[in-house]
C-alpha cells in the first residue's frame, strides 16, 4: 500500500496534477510535520492516509494506451453484461419478476400490447 498527501488546486485537476508539480507526496505519517493538514491548506483538496485499490486501479487506467483501454473496457463491459444476465437469472427464479410477467399479460389480454 502507498500512503500519500496528494494536494491539487482543483478536483478535477487531479489526473493532470499526478504529472506535475502540483502534487506533494509523502507518507502519511510525515504529512503533519510537513504542514500538510486540511485546515491550513489552501488547496481544495487534500488526501491524507492509505490509497484504495480504486484510487490505484484509476492511477494505472490512465496510464494505458488507447488499445489497452480499449480492451479493459470491453472487459469491463462483458463482466457487468454477465452479472447482470445472472441477476435477473436470480430474480425469475425467486419469482421477484411474477407479478411484472402477470401484469404483461393481463395487458396483452386487454389489447395493451403492440406486436414487434
Amino acid at each position: 500500500m502507498l500512503s500519500v498527501a496528494v494536494l491539487v488546486a482543483h478536483p478535477r485537476e487531479t489526473e493532470s496534477a499526478l504529472k506535475c508539480a502540483n502534487v506533494v507526496t509523502v507518507p502519511s505519517e510525515d504529512a503533519a510535520c510537513c504542514g500538510i493538514t486540511k485546515n491550513r491548506c489552501r488547496a481544495r483538496r487534500v488526501t491524507i492516509g492509505t490509497m484504495s485499490k480504486v484510487e490505484q486501479l484509476e492511477q494505472q487506467i490512465e496510464a494505458l494506451s488507447p488499445a489497452e483501454f480499449a480492451e479493459l473496457r470491453d472487459w469491463l463491459l462483458e463482466r457487468d453484461w454477465n452479472e447482470w444476465d445472472q441477476q435477473i437469472e436470480r430474480d425469475a427464479s425467486a419469482g421477484k419478476l411474477d407479478r411484472l410477467f402477470e401484469d404483461a399479460r393481463a395487458a396483452h389480454r386487454q389489447g395493451k400490447s403492440t406486436k414487434f
